[in-house]
């Protein structure tokens, strides 16, 4: 598997988030994206991103293409993060 990163996707940062009711360690991933010309942060679950990836090399797509598609569709007051794994989980519902 190799994937190729757009120049638009900067870094990947880790953080460590303990989650109280399960007890377990979740280390999340840092995605630094350009969204019509404004950097963020996007904050996901390693599985999210593989999935990003996967979905994105199947689609022939950038991840960046695909990540400013689910912004520029998504409702007011969706958390972007949020709104990458609810569109993820509607990919592999088809």
């Amino acid at each position: 598997f190799e994937f190729k990163y757009t120049a638009q996707i900067r870094r990947r940062i880790s953080c460590h988030v303990r989650l109280p009711d399960c007890g377990e360690n979740i280390t999340m991933k840092k995605l630094s994206v350009s969204l019509s010309g404004h950097r963020t942060s996007i904050s996901l679950e390693p599985e999210f991103i593989t999935a990003l990836h996967d979905i994105a090399r199947q689609q022939n797509k950038s991840i960046a293409s695909i990540i400013e598609h689910i912004d520029d569709n998504r409702t007011p007051n969706t958390n972007l993060s949020s709104a990458i794994r609810v569109w993820i989980l509607n990919q592999y519902k088809k």
